[in-house]
């Protein structure tokens, strides 16, 4: 009885075995009538059998099934599976693995040349949908085929690794970005777009000083280059150096002299500075160059009733009556100098809850000289209930 035991487990076996490698037959014919959603179905329930996994040309088998996913021109079929093109690398790099003779070598070689625009198009898939980390590994597999010792591909794609790069730095593996833009670097790709990209890298990894060293030997070896002038006006104007970042505005005005940004960049340096009417000059520049540009609008606002303010304090230690019911009057007036400016930048921005404040408070100031300024007053307490 127990031989027969024994008997009847071995043949069940041998039955199994059998059955699984009908699947992966079945697959192969699936396959070569372009049927690839039940080819993928038949060929992922074969080699889950332990009979198949030591066998080369089934992985081989999957790796063609999985590509043509990944390549269908129709389209149809690459929803099966958007990680196709990955699992046909990882199906053709088993199967070299197994073959111990090298007999698959020639056509797995062609097949994974194939591969890689497929794997492209999946790291650029991945890129869009946020997916970083997916992305720098698709971008790295089309590097490791490249240069691999199967394929051994003559140059240096260099569009690649920048891919890499880019996305390493969007997943915030700073170490990564920054070994791959220092490689592409050298090679002059994308010229000054790599320095600045590198000094954003070397930033997020915590070098602040050497992230500016590079930002500088890119202007010193791209001085006409946009890109790099104006990280570096914005790297001087936040890291409180502002004299420096002026130099970098003026270089910036003499290449791009429409911008309005510019102009609205150099009256932020002399604000910076202190010097409050050559900051109002070029806010005001900037304004007649874009009239809708809202941030220079405000900003002379701001510094227009900021000198009011001053000017309040001062007016608050006057003593004599008289000489203070004059200069109240005259404060009132400066009050209302700045409305059309705060006018203006309302309605560019009538979303801009700060504009609403302050003309409130403004009118509400003045709100006994006419009854158009209560009613202007109103009309703002209103918005922010």
């Amino acid at each position: 009885m127990k031989r027969v035991s024994i008997l009847l487990a071995v043949l069940m076996i041998a039955v199994g075995a059998i059955a699984q490698k009908s699947k992966w037959r079945e697959a192969n014919s699936y396959l070569s009538k372009g049927k690839l959603d039940q080819a993928k179905e038949s060929i992922d329930t074969a080699l889950k059998d332990a009979s198949l996994q030591n066998e080369a040309k089934a992985y081989y088998t999957k790796g063609e099934i999985y590509q043509a996913i990944a390549q269908d021109p129709t389209g149809l079929f690459q929803k099966l599976d958007e990680n196709a093109a990955s699992m046909a690398y990882e199906a053709y790099m088993k199967a070299l693995e197994l073959d111990s003779k090298g007999k698959l070598k020639k056509k797995v070689k062609i097949n994974v040349i194939n591969l890689t625009n497929a794997l492209a198009n999946e790291g650029a898939n991945a890129f869009e949908k946020e997916n970083y980390k997916g992305a720098v590994d698709r971008f790295e597999k089309v590097l490791e085929i490249q240069n691999s010792d199967l394929v051994k591909m003559e140059g240096i794609d260099t569009a690649m690794m920048f891919n890499v790069a880019l996305a390493a730095e969007k997943a915030e593996d700073y170490d990564k970005a920054i070994k791959y833009y220092n490689e592409v670097k050298e090679y002059g790709y994308q010229e000054a777009k790599t320095y600045a990209r590198l000094s954003a890298a070397l930033k997020g990894a915590g070098k602040e000083d050497e992230a500016t060293k590079v930002l500088e030997e890119g202007a010193e070896k791209y001085p006409n280059d946009l890109n790099i002038i104006f990280e570096l006006i914005n790297k001087n104007l936040l890291g409180g150096t502002p004299e420096k970042a002026a130099e970098y505005v003026d270089k910036a005005i003499e290449l791009e002299p429409n911008n309005a940004s510019l102009y609205r960049a150099k009256g932020s340096i002399y604000e910076k500075t202190g010097d409050i009417e050559q900051a109002k000059v070029w806010y005001e520049k900037a304004v007649e160059m874009n009239p809708d540009d809202f941030a220079s609008q405000y900003n002379v606002a701001v510094m227009l009733l900021k000198a009011v303010e001053k000017r309040r304090e001062e007016v608050n230690d006057i003593m004599d009556q008289a000489e203070y019911d004059a200069a109240v009057e005259d404060l009132y007036d400066r009050y209302a100098e700045t409305l059309p400016y705060f006018e203006k930048a309302h309605s560019i921005n009538p979303e801009d809850v700060g504009t609403i404040q302050i003309l409130k408070e403004i009118y509400f100031k003045l709100r006994e000289r006419s009854p158009e300024m209560m009613e202007k007053y109103e009309k703002y307490n209103a918005m922010l209930q």
